[in-house]
């Protein structure tokens, strides 16, 4: 669970994937605004699996997801980054007995703003949880953000949240994207989080109720834009502390349709159920 203070906007029962909407007002500062999907990278199982999903130019990559259509609590999000500014990269791991097909989106635009690229590394000890908090300097805002294992093939780390937020206040206000990942292994993993910033005309972070996953089950919730904003980038995370956080994570975080929702999928393996949360990036 994050360590900073949230605001609870009510508790809700959110389990149905809402259906994208067509067509988006006229924004002022994005232009070249699509998203994109990779081709399937089918992943047999035991095994992790990479998609890659290439931005049309001159567009850039501003965020992205990743998505593997299943009901298997066993399957969960490995790695989520920006490859090479076009190309967003996602993938999952598969601990079910079957095959899934995994699928990376990229939410590209113009690159009238310069986005920096901030990294922190974290240690993820025997079956615990580590928080990686990526911070962006002054001036600029949390756009999207990321995380790789530093050996991505090490089926036995899986994320469990991955969300925008700010430390600080006034002059000391910074915008910090956390990713927090699970490590079901016997020796100490390492990965490297990201945050990738800029200044956008607009911005804000648009906040789902809450929702709750059933024990031993898996549950979706979503977050939209308001009308005239673009969506950016988006993420969730659920209200859940050690020792029962290695037992939870994000099977699926995406987005919908042309930028409408902001899906999430939690895999939630404890006992009891979890409230969970998906936050949207907007801006115009």
């Amino acid at each position: 669970m994050r360590r900073f203070e949230r605001t609870s906007l009510g508790l809700v029962v959110v389990a149905v994937v809402l259906a994208a909407t067509a067509g988006r007002a006229v924004a002022t500062d994005i232009t070249n605004y699509s998203v994109v999907s990779s081709a399937p990278t089918v992943v047999a199982g035991g095994g992790i699996g990479f998609a890659f999903a290439i931005c049309p130019f001159p567009a850039v990559d501003y965020g992205g997801g990743v998505f593997a259509p299943t009901s298997s609590t066993e399957v969960s999000i490995d790695a989520f980054y920006s490859g090479s500014n076009r190309i967003w990269v996602g993938a999952e791991n598969n601990l079910s007995d079957g095959q899934v097909d995994v699928f990376s989106y990229a939410v590209c635009a113009k690159n009238r703003r310069s986005l920096q690229k901030v990294t922190e590394t974290i240690n993820i000890p025997p079956v615990q949880t580590a928080y990686g908090f990526a911070e962006c300097p002054a001036g600029v805002k949390a756009i999207s953000g990321g995380v790789i294992p530093n050996d991505p093939n090490i089926p036995q780390l899986s994320v469990s949240a991955s969300v925008p937020f700010t430390v600080g206040t006034g002059t000391s206000k910074r915008w910090v994207w956390e990713v927090e990942v699970n490590n079901f292994d016997l020796v100490t993993h390492s990965a490297t989080t990201y945050v990738y910033c800029a200044k956008v005309p607009g911005y804000q972070i648009v906040k789902s109720a809450f929702g709750a996953v059933n024990a031993h089950s898996f549950g979706a919730i979503n977050v939209a834009c308001p009308a005239g904003t673009f969506m950016l980038s988006g993420g969730g995370y659920g209200n859940i502390a050690s020792p029962d956080a290695i037992n939870f994570n994000l099977q699926q975080s995406y987005p919908l349709g042309q930028g409408a929702n902001w899906s999430d999928v939690f895999n939630n393996n404890t006992n009891s159920a979890v409230a969970v949360q998906a936050e949207a990036v907007c801006a115009t």
